[in-house]
Parts: C-alpha cells; structure tokens; sequence
C-alpha cells in the first residue's frame, strides 16, 4: 500500500452472476427446477459482493483539492466509510438525528467541493434547495461550535481539501 492511501471495504452489493441467490441451477430448461445447484464462484455462495476501494492521497498544493474530491461518487463513497454508512441510509427519507446530521455534513462537504447543489441533490436523491439547507445550516452549527456536527467534520475535513470550514 502507498503512503498516504487509505482502503475501504464497501458491502452489499448484489452478486451480478447468481442475481443474489448464492447459486447457480444447471440442467434446468425453461423454468423446470429440476437440476443440480452449486454454489456461485465469484460471490462464494453468499450472493453478495464486497468492493475494495483504495484512495492514494496526494499532498495538498495551494488551492488544489484530493484527487478523490474531483469526483463526488467518490467522495461520498469515503465520507460513508468513515461515518460508519451506507449510501442507502444516508439518501434515505427518515428524521432520525443521526442519519440527517450526517447527510447535512455530506452536503456541506460536497459543496465545499464546489459541486453544484442540484448535481448533489440528483446524487443523494433530494430536491436542491434540501441541499442548500443543508449546508446552510452546517455553517452556522459549525460556527457555533455545535459538538455532534463538529465531531463529524474532523472524520471527513480532509475531504474539502485546504479550504476552511467556512
């Protein structure tokens, strides 16, 4: 591994070859369900994958952001990691605390990215004004020194590259 890089393990995902049945049936013709059944290679007979994603960090010239921050599937994809997430939670419809002070942080970051707020709404599933909200309301929260939002944003401030929290 590269100084500096750092490897997520990201679950989940629908084994493409069993379509998540964990098995294969062979010798069965047209719906018939007689046949032998063995277990997928590729998912192992669990009928899910696991991604292995790896980010080499770059050092930080003036002005320039992480490699990882030029794209924002990307940078979701490590803010989820190290909140603990899935991206499903985090575009989820739901009130609860938790999952909102983390999507409100992940709007902040990805703006902070200067990605526009109708691209991060379309990739989080929500209106843009949510998004400008959002990040709206993480500034100030940050400014007050508001101690949840401020624990978040230490996991991910690398993310936003050099820029401030403001």
């Amino acid at each position: 591994m590269l100084a500096g890089a750092e490897t997520f393990e990201v679950g989940g995902f629908e084994c493409p070859h069993c379509v998540g049945t964990g098995c294969y049936t062979t010798g069965a013709r047209h719906g018939s369900d007689k046949g032998e059944q063995y277990p997928c290679p590729p998912c192992n007979g669990t009928g899910a994958l696991t991604a292995s994603v790896a980010i080499s960090w770059m050092p930080a010239a003036a002005g320039l952001l992480p490699a990882v921050a030029r794209h924002m599937d990307a940078v979701i994809v490590v803010f989820c990691a190290r909140c603990g997430i899935t991206r499903t939670e985090l575009s989820e419809r739901t009130r609860r605390a938790d999952i909102v002070a983390l999507r409100q942080m992940c709007c902040y970051v990805l703006r902070k990215n200067n990605f526009s707020n109708a691209k991060i709404g379309a990739a989080l599933g929500f209106d843009h004004a949510t998004v400008i909200h959002s990040a709206r309301v993480v500034a100030e929260k940050l400014e007050v020194g508001d101690r949840v939002l401020t624990e978040i944003f230490e996991k991910v401030k690398d993310l936003i590259g050099n820029k401030a929290t403001s």
